[in-house]
C-alpha cells in the first residue's frame, strides 16, 4: 500500500514524499528524517524545491509541469505531488499525491485522508502547481 498519514503538522509534503518513494520501490525514511532533511520555510511549511533534491538523491527526477498534463503523463508511468488550497477540511497550502487515472477521475493520496477517486475538474480546480515524479 502506498497511503502514509502524516505526522503531525506541516508534515504533508514528508508524507507525500514517503509515498513517490514506496510506489517507486525505494527505501523510506521516517516523515522526521525527511524533514530535518528537507528543512522548512518561514511559514512552517517546506520548501519544493528541497523536495526536489530529495527526491534526486534516491534516484526519482521532479519537475514541474501543467496541471492539465497529469492524465497523459500517469498513463506513462509518472505520479504527482501537487499543491492544493481550500482541500479537505483544510484552507491552508497543501499537498497531496496523485498516483493514478480512470475514467475521468484521479487516485487522490491525501496525507490527512484515506485514499479515493476524485473528478479531475475538482482536482484540477484546487490545485495550485503539479510536481511530476518519475526515474
Amino acid at each position: 500500500m502506498n497511503h502514509r498519514i502524516q505526522l503531525g503538522m506541516s508534515r504533508c509534503v514528508p508524507a507525500c514524499t514517503q509515498m513517490i518513494l514506496n510506489w517507486f520501490s525505494k527505501p523510506e525514511p521516517s516523515q522526521r528524517v525527511l524533514s530535518a532533511e528537507m528543512g522548512t520555510t518561514l511559514k512552517g511549511g517546506t520548501d519544493m524545491e528541497a523536495l526536489k533534491v530529495t527526491l534526486s538523491r534516491r534516484g526519482i527526477s521532479a519537475w514541474y509541469m501543467p496541471k492539465e498534463s497529469m492524465s497523459e503523463g500517469l498513463a506513462k508511468g509518472y505520479v504527482y505531488i501537487i499543491g492544493v488550497t481550500g482541500w479537505g477540511l483544510t484552507f491552508a497550502p497543501h499537498v497531496i499525491a496523485i498516483l493514478g487515472y480512470k475514467d475521468g477521475k484521479f487516485r487522490v493520496h491525501d496525507p490527512c485522508w484515506v485514499p479515493e477517486w476524485v473528478r479531475s475538474d475538482k482536482v484540477l480546480r484546487r490545485a495550485e502547481f503539479a510536481l511530476r515524479c518519475g526515474r
